[in-house]
């Protein structure tokens, strides 16, 4: 691969220069970039100038993240922690951005909403949305105490791999939040 990319999600191409004239590819025409693509109206995929990207990998210590694939939807071999017992606000703020690939917009996550000291419910909205309620993750009860399982849901992000959370009511409730893997877009 010769990259070096700790942190960030690297990209692989069918590198256009290099198809066969057969047409026909093998991983000699593949490559992989650290730049990410952007859509292209007019070939109707995401390409970096010519080369059509066909996937993208989240990299930590120069070394890709194992990962398991199902369709589109892609599964990190470890979680990636995102939000670590943070205080939620009683009005919708902007949480941790997800490691996402510029062209992923819907994640898998793992919330784990943890009761301290008020009942209350935990609800997100995509970066931005006028929803003034926002769809409801999970309850915080004293009766389930600190060690509620987490709630496992698909979010879907700004382009910034933003999200909008909030608590129904005040506390020092905490929520952690983990990055299961991402979903490829349709056609890729």
């Amino acid at each position: 691969m010769g990259l070096t990319a700790n942190g960030v999600y690297i990209y692989l191409y069918i590198d256009y220069s290099a198809i066969p004239a057969t047409g026909i590819i093998d991983n000699t025409d593949l490559i992989w970039s650290l730049t990410g693509p952007t859509w292209s109206h007019t070939k109707l995929g995401w390409y970096n100038g010519n080369d059509r990207c066909i996937f993208g990998e989240y990299c930590v210590s120069n070394l890709m993240e194992e990962f398991e694939h199902f369709g589109n939807k892609v599964l990190f071999g470890d979680d990636i922690n995102i939000l670590n017992a943070a205080a939620i606000a009683a009005s919708f703020t902007d949480v941790a951005a997800v490691k996402f690939p510029t062209f992923s917009i819907m994640f898998p996550v793992a919330v784990r909403w943890t009761w301290v000291d008020t009942e209350c419910t935990l609800a997100w909205r995509t970066n931005g949305s006028a929803s003034a309620a926002g769809a409801a993750i999970a309850v915080s009860d004293a009766n389930i105490g600190p060690n509620a399982s987490p709630t496992h849901l698909d979010i879907i992000t700004d382009t910034s791999g933003i999200i909008e959370m909030l608590e129904t009511s005040a506390s020092t409730n905490t929520c952690t939040m983990d990055q299961l893997g991402f979903y490829l877009p349709d056609g890729m």
